[in-house]
């Protein structure tokens, strides 16, 4: 039996996110990884989910330095005996494109898989693994019963945790009339001894001390505030107990929101360019900010100073004005938000958008309830589709 088990985990490296281009992100946060491989010892090597950030060509930019990086990464691995797993993610980031590894897996001298469905394996002796890619289900109970009654000392997962990100539950991905299963914290914990690690979720958030996602390699936006890395385990296989290290992707561009309508209320214009051009030399071509000011708390002069500044450092800042709107409920504030997201996500298929607004419509059209069946909105729609 393996008493000490060095294991890392790798969530959502979505190759090659849309605000760089291939062969810089190869060139940073890629090379980051193989190089902390390279001068690190580890037994296992988990990638959960998300590999790709969508579909691309096989002969593209994007899908070269992926492969090349998978190519480097298996490598490293087997110079130091390791094994390394991977399970796919979500259908509209990985879809079929880890078949491109497959011939990997048939090579002897990888300790290379690929799972694209729930598995247990066995890894090294008396310490199991359980592996849940994303998947679509017709029922959660089903799916539990299948998946989550068999024992495990480890689960690696790409999905929904029940609690963890509310919003992200309602948005939940449907394929047809199956959707992801968000699975809850006690099923997870009955079938599971040490740990369970897992991505889907752009940040790091923690279900439990032993429930928790990893948080993605690279920051795309305002909403990657925080830092981004991956996991570094130490698994004591006696006791089974672990100890966990955060390695931060120190090639991640940085984002940072301030608000900064407190400055505008107390501070005049030569303070604020003042404090803007010092902040302006201490930014470096990865860290981006944005400056958020409330514009109905200021006056005219204020605005006017805004105005200014949005000028002088629209290059180097971005600036988000909002006004707060008194006779706004939270409840209706929330609903709205929520419908908004529902349209703009391009993860949430069309029938299911239609199939909401029809269920919202259902009296003003006078809609009977076999209307509402997304199999027929499907078939509409394919129609129109294909004319």
């Amino acid at each position: 039996m393996k008493e000490i088990i060095k294991m890392i985990n790798i969530a959502d490296i979505h190759s090659v996110p849309n605000d760089t281009d291939a062969y810089t992100f190869f060139n940073d946060d890629l090379y980051f990884v193989l190089e902390f491989l390279d001068n690190n010892d580890f037994d296992l090597l988990t990638i959960s989910g998300d590999l790709f950030e969508t579909v691309y060509k096989a002969d593209s930019p994007e899908v070269r330095i992926t492969l090349r990086f998978m190519h480097l990464l298996l490598n490293i691995a087997r110079q130091k005996n390791a094994k390394v797993r991977i399970i796919k993610g979500t259908h509209r980031h990985d879809y079929d494109q880890l078949s491109l590894l497959e011939h990997y897996v048939s090579e002897t001298h990888y300790d290379f898989k690929i799972y694209d469905s729930p598995t247990d394996e066995e890894i090294f002796e008396d310490f199991i693994v359980k592996f849940i890619p994303e998947m679509y289900v017709d029922d959660y109970v089903d799916f539990k019963d299948k998946y989550l009654s068999s024992y495990c000392d480890v689960m690696v997962f790409h999905g929904m945790v029940e609690g963890v990100m509310k919003i992200a539950e309602r948005r939940n991905d449907i394929i047809l009339d199956k959707s992801v299963p968000i699975m809850k914290v006690p099923d997870i914990e009955n079938c599971t001894e040490i740990f369970a690690v897992g991505g889907h979720i752009h940040n790091r958030i923690f279900a439990t001390d032993n429930i928790w996602y990893t948080n993605s390699l690279h920051a795309k936006s305002f909403s990657d505030t925080d830092d981004k890395g991956f996991d570094y385990i130490t698994i004591d296989n006696v006791s089974k107990t672990f100890e966990t290290e955060y390695i931060i992707n120190e090639e991640s561009p940085s984002y940072k929101v301030i608000d900064f309508t407190e400055d505008f209320l107390t501070q005049g214009k030569k303070s604020l360019r003042a404090k803007l051009l010092e902040m302006k030399r201490k930014l470096d071509y990865k860290s981006h900010v944005r400056l958020d000011v409330d514009i109905s708390k200021l006056n005219s002069t204020q605005k006017e100073n805004l105005d200014f500044l949005k000028v002088k450092f629209g290059d180097n800042f971005e600036f988000k004005t909002t006004k707060s709107d008194l006779n706004t409920s939270d409840e209706v504030f929330n609903k709205k938000l929520e419908e908004a997201n529902m349209v703009l996500d391009k993860g949430i298929h069309l029938e299911k958008k239609v199939l909401k607004v029809l269920q919202q419509k259902k009296e003003q059209y006078n809609l009977k309830e076999s209307d509402l069946d997304i199999k027929k909105i499907q078939d509409v729609l394919e129609i129109l589709r294909t004319e």
